[in-house]
């Protein structure tokens, strides 16, 4: 009777968790470089809700229609207080400042106060993330691949 082989526990690289896991350090490394670069540009813009003729019912979306044309919108959750200030003083005039490349809205200034809606500190932070799971990814992988197996040098001085 045959003794039954021994499983090598040390696999072989895996290529597509390799690329990933580069893919994941490649894009943080260019958001934490290009967080900082942001342009931003501040326009005129009128504020309203999408849904004004219900009162009864909490819109979803801060409307935006911009002095230059363009318009854009933001969803309740991610306004923080902006939603409720336009709900209750109904739609108006504010000034906005957004990224001129994407035009990604930071701060919006609304009857006399400031919301942030997002910075490019959360960006930055969202790349390190990146680079850091990306990294430790494909550390364990290269480490897993040429490091040597503990059962095959065991079985190498039980063999000599």
């Amino acid at each position: 009777m045959a003794l039954p082989r021994k499983r090598n526990t040390r696999g072989p690289l895996h290529p597509v968790a390799a690329l990933i896991a580069l893919a994941f350090v490649a894009w943080g490394i260019s958001t934490i470089v290009n967080s900082g670069n942001h342009q931003t540009e501040t326009l005129a813009a009128r504020l309203s809700t999408n849904n004004p003729n219900l009162s009864y019912s909490r819109a979803d979306y801060v409307e935006f229609h911009f002095a230059d044309g363009s318009d854009d919108d933001l969803r309740s959750d991610d306004s923080e207080g902006l939603f409720d200030a336009v709900d209750k003083f109904g739609p108006g005039t504010a000034r906005v400042t957004r990224t001129t490349h994407g035009h990604s809205i930071h701060t919006v200034v609304f009857h006399d106060k400031t919301y942030d809606i997002s910075s490019s500190s959360l960006d930055r932070l969202g790349g390190i993330i990146a680079v850091v799971l990306g990294g430790l990814v494909f550390g364990f992988i290269m480490l897993n691949r040429y490091l040597p197996d503990p059962d095959a040098r065991a079985e190498a001085k039980s063999g000599a």
